[in-house]
């Protein structure tokens, strides 16, 4: 009885919703954590956990969603700082937030008593994710992981769904880097150490069940080979027809381990250049224009219609530069993005593209929306990788003027980012509230506007970083499992 008469003493109150003077979701001692304020829901989104901090002494908080006139607003209460709706009360959210604002209002109570509150207003797209996410969880530091390569995982994840993500791989006993998808989600490649070869790259069909085996292997270390370097194959790209891989060769990196468990890593290429695979004709050749020993060209991305290549470039590292003076950041080295046509048989030179290059900034993992009208990539004062002023750029494809986008909220390390299948969504890692970094989901409009994006709450570990998240092309039949048939790591 008592609960019951608690709500009916505060509704008068709940249903006009407090916003500060400022605009922002804050009043009195409660501040809500999450969802973040304006946050913009896919239409396909599991229900979130509603989170808030409150320093006030209240030991209840009534949840009150101020539903549209003439539908009375959904009211209930919770004895913890975290409230998640059931899967009905979700659909009823977002059926009334379609498109439009919804407040959702959480006051702290003490003996009928209100003693803090605060609001916050999601929406809901009518646009669905739809694809599934692949991505990799590593433990931290680095060092852990390079000590431990067993206890990496790969999952794969659906946005709509109650349970975790799948493991689909893990236990490899050999290090197994970046990974691709070709367009229709029909062809998987990874980098992998394969029988001693660091430069060695697996790809597989993808299938229920999908096999790495010692037939789907290729090796980058074979392609002009040049003596003192040993290849490891950076960065390596499928081409959206699957036909064509692109990757790094002949690469010397600076790399450091850093005792810091949030950015315990700094790497960076230094020399290299890029190479091609011809899966049909089952041939390496250099990449024209992107094969220039005065330069590090890696990080290849290709175009949505396979027409063109983005890559990144550098003047070749002064080897005068003490290595201890990136750690002390006393000094940067920096990447521009450059365009190339593909295959490029006329030897036509690079381009840099505009708005990403040429700024003092580092500009690199580019990707390209799936209708090739955008690029967003990342950008930092310097190096690549692991870098804590990461943030995400978006610039038109042709090149323009780039617009930091409004996802990067945490200001910490927002990188590693892919467009969902029908290019409404884009994925990326932060690091928002420890060293972890975790997915979030942004949307972006026809104009390349994003979103305040969401959490997928369900995709990370609580002592793993989720990182290289990509979409794939594929139904829920395919992607179940992946069984490493590799042979050994003995040469």
């Amino acid at each position: 009885m008592k609960k019951k008469w608690l709500h009916l003493l505060i509704i008068p109150i709940l249903l006009l919703p407090r916003v500060a003077a400022s605009g922002d979701p804050a009043a009195g001692d409660l501040t809500i954590t999450y969802p973040l304020h304006q946050a913009l829901f896919p239409s396909d989104f599991r229900s979130p956990t509603f989170r808030w901090h409150d320093t006030s002494s209240a030991t209840d908080w009534i949840i009150t969603v101020a539903f549209p006139a003439p539908i009375p607003p959904f009211i209930t209460s919770v004895q913890e700082k975290s409230w998640r709706p059931s899967p009905s009360t979700w659909a009823t959210i977002k059926k009334h937030s379609a498109a439009k604002e919804l407040a959702i209002d959480i006051t702290g109570v003490k003996e009928g008593k209100e003693c803090s509150g605060s609001v916050v207003t999601i929406s809901t797209s009518p646009d669905a994710v739809q694809a599934p996410v692949f991505y990799r969880e590593v433990p931290l530091p680095v060092t852990k992981a390079i000590k431990n390569l067993s206890t990496i995982r790969w999952r794969l994840g659906w946005v709509n769904r109650e349970e975790p993500p799948s493991i689909l791989l893990e236990k490899m006993e050999v290090c197994a880097n970046c990974h691709s998808f070709d367009q229709a989600g029909t062809v998987l490649g990874m980098d992998v150490d394969f029988k001693g070869d660091k430069g060695a790259y697996v790809i597989a069909d993808i299938g229920q069940e999908t096999q790495l085996t010692d037939e789907g292997v290729i090796s980058w270390s074979s392609v002009q080979s040049e003596p003192g370097v040993r290849t490891f194959g950076l960065f390596a790209r499928l081409s959206p027809d699957g036909r064509y891989v692109a990757s790094t060769i002949n690469d010397i990196s600076v790399y450091k381990m850093l005792p810091e468990i949030s950015y315990s890593q700094l790497f960076f290429p230094v020399q290299g250049k890029i190479a091609m695979y011809d899966r049909l004709q089952q041939q390496f050749s250099m990449l024209a224009g992107a094969d220039d020993p005065d330069y590090v060209q890696s990080n290849p991305v290709f175009s949505p219609d396979g027409n063109s290549l983005l890559f990144i470039r550098s003047k070749r590292l002064d080897k005068s530069i003490p290595v201890s003076d990136f750690i002390d950041r006393k000094s940067f080295f920096t990447y521009d993005l450059y365009r190339l046509p593909f295959p490029n048989s006329n030897a036509t030179p690079p381009l840099p593209v505009q708005g990403a290059s040429d700024n003092g900034m580092s500009n690199y993992f580019p990707k390209f929306s799936p209708d090739g009208k955008w690029i967003v990539f990342t950008q930092s004062r310097g190096f690549m990788i692991i870098q804590p002023d990461a943030q995400l750029i978006i610039i038109p494809a042709a090149g323009g003027e780039p617009r930091t986008m409004k996802c990067n909220f945490t200001g910490k390390m927002n990188s590693w980012h892919s467009f969902s299948p029908n290019g409404k969504w884009l994925i990326y890692s932060a690091k928002s509230d420890g060293p972890y970094t975790k997915l979030w989901l942004t949307h972006l409009n026809e104009n390349g506007e994003d979103s305040t994006p969401v959490l997928l709450e369900n995709f990370t570990a609580p002592d793993r970083a989720a990182n290289l998240p990509e979409f794939v092309n594929i139904d829920e039949s395919l992607l179940q499992h992946i069984r490493n048939n590799l042979s050994s790591d003995t040469p």
